[in-house]
């Protein structure tokens, strides 16, 4: 006798709820019987999909993957429309200004030695996903003269994303976004302008 066919409106509020949960609580924060009670499901509903408190939340990781800088909608803004520096700033300025991205980073970076496959869900299915994006929107800006022939995309991309990253998780108290995006355009500033000096052309 079969039986009842698993209800994907249940994944999703559970996954849902264990996201939302781990943002707020991280690992420590978060429990099965939690997350069955914001979910309203029975705990018995999420044991039989997740054996663990830690394979749920990785899973919650993934599907919040485009919840926060959706990749296709990052690389519609630079094809539709002006490709300028400025933009990219402009995205990241509001990156760095979503409460729950701040505290998705922060939850992750505490629990990396601890949970490592939690860090590595997010590896896997929010970074690496964006670092083609942006290498594609790095381009981009490359050929539009945004930014200086010669100079090393994927470095820059990885330290851009150092200095957003330390902005999120060394400023506990958020900055306002003009802070921000000063604090962006210094860094590129610096970045840049020695590439362009080298490479004028």
């Amino acid at each position: 006798m079969r039986g009842r066919p698993r209800d994907p409106g249940n994944d999703t509020a559970i996954l849902r709820a264990a996201l939302d949960m781990f943002i707020q609580g991280g690992v420590e924060g978060t429990s099965i019987e939690q997350v069955a009670k914001r979910a309203g499901v029975a705990r018995l509903t999420v044991y039989r999909r997740w054996a663990s408190k830690e394979l749920l939340l990785a899973q919650a990781i993934e599907f919040g993957r485009d919840r926060f800088m959706n990749p296709a909608e990052v690389l519609a803004m630079f094809a539709d429309g002006e490709v300028t520096r400025a933009k990219l700033v402009e995205i990241l300025v509001r990156a760095v200004g979503d409460p729950d991205f701040r505290q998705l980073v922060g939850r992750l970076a505490s629990t990396a030695t601890s949970h490592p496959e939690l860090m590595r869900a997010y590896s896997e299915t929010y970074v690496r996903p964006r670092k083609e994006v942006a290498l594609q929107v790095f381009r981009l800006l490359q050929e539009h003269g945004e930014l200086p022939l010669g100079i090393d995309l994927e470095m820059l991309m990885e330290s851009l994303a150092g200095v957003v990253t330390y902005v999120m998780l060394m400023n506990p108290v958020r900055r306002e976004p003009e802070e921000v995006r000063a604090y962006l355009n210094r860094f590129l500033d610096l970045v840049i302008s020695p590439a362009r000096t080298s490479n004028p052309g």
